[in-house]
């Protein structure tokens, strides 16, 4: 909000652009502490809407 950007990581790997990676980046953001998104931006990457829905099971605008 006042403008500052982090990096919260730079991933390289041999698996390439799988689920499986991106499952691995989003649960190492959530062990890391991120406990919610609000905008996960994909380019049809089959898999990665069902891991970012098992990393972090329910949108903001669903929580009590």
């Amino acid at each position: 909000m006042d403008g500052r950007k982090d990096v919260l990581g730079l991933w390289v790997g041999s698996e390439g652009e799988g689920a499986t990676t991106g499952m691995a980046v989003l649960s190492e953001l959530r062990n890391r502490g991120i406990e919610d998104v609000c905008i996960v931006v994909c380019d049809g990457l089959k898999g990665l809407p069902d891991a970012v829905t098992a990393t972090y099971p329910k949108p903001p605008s669903k929580r009590a």
